[in-house]
């Protein structure tokens, strides 16, 4: 027979669910992971618009850079010619021509105006053999998105030419097939950075 010693507790002892909790805590409430979706899509829309304005900046400025440091577009064209009468003149040792020539500068930029750029100057050739060539151009100065013209006169003195090239020009013009090379130059170079402005006339 088992008997039980008085004034002791003989109840089990009851296990803590301290432990239990944080092992498995309970899982969120709706609302809770509602908040957080919405917190999440607000970070990334966030950071979207962060990445957009950044690259738009980059855009812009990029474009101003291009608009500020474009060059004014040149043309040129050739209104009469004088002193290269197959008759008279090309029969001569030596050439004196002239050419009188319209030079049309023109800016593309949408915020700046374009000038002729200093030591502007125009060659006139047939053949690779330079003509004439003109006086340095007078300051010239556009808005944007506007063009204007200058006269010029190239002139040549004393111009010696191949016997060959000469007789090539001479039935050029006499079936009206005048072709010349007009070159734009500014300094020693093209004013196009490296090649040419042809005007073939």
């Amino acid at each position: 027979m088992v008997g039980f010693l008085p004034g002791r507790d003989t109840t089990p002892p009851a296990v803590s669910s301290s432990s239990t909790d944080l092992e498995n805590p309970p899982p969120p409430s709706r609302a809770a992971a509602a908040e957080q979706r919405q917190t999440s899509g607000c970070r990334m829309i966030f950071v979207f618009l962060v990445m957009l304005a950044i690259l738009g900046g980059m855009i812009f400025f990029l474009s101003w850079i291009v608009d500020y440091m474009a060059p004014p577009q040149y043309s040129v064209g050739i209104d009469s010619v004088s002193g290269l009468d197959p008759a008279t003149d090309l029969r001569l040792p030596v050439l004196h021509p002239a050419f009188n020539l319209t030079i049309r500068v023109a800016s593309a930029s949408h915020r700046y105006k374009k000038c002729v750029r200093p030591g502007t100057y125009v060659e006139v050739a047939y053949r690779c053999i330079t003509l004439a060539a003109s006086p340095t151009a007078q300051r010239l100065c556009v808005g944007p998105g506007e063009a204007a013209d200058q006269q010029l006169v190239a002139r040549g003195t004393g111009v010696r030419v191949p016997g060959t090239v000469m007789d090539s020009l001479a039935a050029d013009i006499r079936q009206g097939q005048q072709v010349f090379q007009v070159t734009i130059q500014s300094g020693d170079s093209p004013v196009d950075g490296g090649s040419p402005t042809l005007q073939f006339c």
